[in-house]
């Protein structure tokens, strides 16, 4: 360990050095002696690595704060998008003062293509495949991404830096100027709600069957533009987005959560480092959020369960309680068929410590995947992707 903090470093990352000679105990940094032993005492050996790993991870981070000038954050180039970026950038300079953090937009296949639909494009990660391999070829050293455009399983050599703390999950109802005052329940029937989301049109279509659902791409700016010039009565959007980009006033309702849920992840934001850079994970650490990340894992865990994705109806809710006897995480998730006219749901809890909050999560998470797939929900999802392969096979070409 201490031959760890005593590497040599480069402008950009920390050396550890290997092949040094052994250290006499009085050439170890005394705070080391000192973390390991009342460690030592209080728990053990193990308690002793983990105390001394501690203070590593710690003294590891001051080695690249003080030799790394420049850090990289790469995002997709839309308003939000760099909004976020942006947001992040400034909690790590109140962390790093000297270090230059540097956003650096990068155009994905979905910001694109604004045509097709997000259920019609045949790979994943269209908001996330050219960050990643950005991120791994060392052209930008984090990526931030919306925690719900990320695949349940990330790329080879890709990690979680940290998870920041959740924002507002629930969706809201954006109404054109002449339907002001009214909300989902009191729009005439036939009214025109836009959205990209086949969960938000399967939720609202359940409770709601008397509007009618048309598909809506672009970014927040180009959606409200369209609603204002008519070809919309509504649309549905993330109000943590509307917030952010200062379109608060233009929420004509905010929908319930116990009811419509929301999609896995939504409102929280990850930044992914190369998994290898370990230097890179202890600097972003100070902005992950426990109890977000432990609620993200777990309904990750279901959503990769189930083979979801943008493709597919699914919707979530999940409440994480602390407490002296340790951390209670339940999880409430629901299967829908497009039309809303089918619904599966199932709920369950887990209690855990700290220590085993991320497994016992993801398991959480896999035994409510595996209830709703008992209960019937593995059948209306493998027919919704089997009309959208259909749908996939007729569609013609996009001219974009």
């Amino acid at each position: 360990y201490q031959r760890r903090v005593h590497g040599t470093s480069s402008s950009t990352t920390v050396h550890r050095t290997t092949n040094k000679p052994a250290m006499s105990s009085s050439s170890v940094d005394p705070n080391i002696k000192l973390a390991a032993k009342i460690a030592l005492a209080a728990g053990g050996l193990f308690a002793a690595y983990i105390a001394v790993k501690k203070y590593l991870r710690k003294k590891e981070c001051l080695t690249i704060t003080n030799s790394q000038q420049l850090v990289k954050i790469g995002t997709r180039k839309s308003q939000l998008a760099m909004w976020q970026a942006n947001f992040v950038a400034d909690a790590l300079r109140a962390s790093y003062p000297h270090i230059d953090f540097q956003v650096v937009g990068i155009s994905t296949t979905g910001d694109i293509d604004t045509s097709t639909p997000l259920s019609a494009f045949e790979s994943k990660g269209v908001f996330t495949k050219e960050l990643d391999v950005a991120l791994l070829a060392n052209h930008i050293d984090v990526a931030v991404h919306c925690m719900k455009d990320l695949p349940t399983t990330l790329p080879p050599g890709l990690d979680f830096g940290s998870v920041l703390e959740r924002g507002d999950c629930a969706d809201a109802l954006v109404l054109r100027k002449d339907h002001e005052g009214k909300t989902l329940a009191s729009l005439p029937p036939g009214s025109v709600i836009g959205t990209s989301a086949l969960r938000r049109r399967a939720v609202i279509a359940k409770h709601y069957p008397h509007l009618v659902f048309k598909e809506i791409r672009g970014n927040v700016n180009s959606r409200l533009a369209k609603l204002d010039r008519g070809e919309y009565d509504g649309l549905i959007l993330a109000q943590v987005g509307l917030k952010r980009l200062n379109f608060a006033h233009r929420i004509s309702q905010i929908l319930e959560i116990d009811t419509l849920g929301y999609a896995v992840g939504q409102g929280a934001l990850a930044i992914l480092c190369r998994e290898s850079d370990d230097a890179m994970k202890t600097l972003m650490s100070p902005l992950d959020h426990f109890a977000t990340k432990v609620s993200c894992e777990a309904e990750r865990g279901l959503l990769r369960t189930l083979q979801g994705g943008c493709k597919v109806p699914i919707a979530v809710r999940t409440e994480f309680q602390e407490s002296k006897e340790g951390y209670k995480l339940t999880l409430h998730g629901q299967v829908l068929s497009v039309d809303g006219t089918e619904c599966i749901d199932h709920s369950q809890s887990a209690s855990f410590s700290r220590s085993s909050a991320v497994e016992s999560a993801t398991e959480l998470g896999n035994i409510v995947g595996r209830e709703l797939s008992a209960k019937g929900a593995d059948v209306i999802l493998e027919a919704i992707r089997q009309k959208a392969h259909e749908e996939l096979i007729h569609r013609p070409p996009n001219k974009q």
